[in-house]
């Protein structure tokens, strides 16, 4: 429901400027790149780089997209959410779904916000995982290496 409302940008575009903060005491500086804010929106969310332009408009300080892989991938199979009531969680397994970088590379290259953009990357091979690089690297300000999903087979030969 979340990515369906985002995908109205045009509201959130219009809403934009009521979400950002020009406050100079959240200006912050992450490896070179100056950021709004250092609050910013962790890999995950937008899997395949689709709801880019409304999540700039929200006023994050950056995006972090995917995580993404060479391929397409199909996820855990479902349930991939299950509640601990005991721990009062939710736990997360959902394995890495999504339609490749191909595709969420296209969709980079037509992102034109000011907020930086960071590309989540992943892969079970090392050579998948350059190749990954590769392709998003020249679209985002930084790249992440997505290492820290144990419920994704494959994945934990990095560990």
């Amino acid at each position: 429901m979340a990515e369906t409302l985002l995908g109205i940008a045009p509201i959130w575009q219009a809403l934009s400027p009521l979400l950002h903060s020009d406050s100079p005491r959240l200006r912050t500086e992450l490896c070179g790149i100056s950021l709004a804010s250092p609050i910013g929106l962790a890999a995950g969310f937008d899997k395949d780089f689709r709801v880019l332009a409304a999540l700039s408009a929200l006023g994050f300080g950056y995006l972090t997209g995917g995580t993404v892989t060479l391929g397409p991938r199909p996820g855990n199979p479902k349930p991939r959410m299950a509640r601990d009531v005991g721990r009062e969680a939710l736990l997360n397994a959902l394995g890495f779904p999504g339609k490749g970088a191909e595709p969420a590379v296209q969709r980079m290259r037509r992102y034109v916000a000011q907020t930086p953009l960071v590309a989540s990357i992943a892969g079970t091979e090392i050579d998948d995982v350059v190749a990954c690089h590769r392709l998003v690297e020249p679209h985002s300000r930084a790249v992440e290496v997505n290492i820290s999903s144990p419920n994704t087979a494959g994945l934990r030969a990095f560990h």
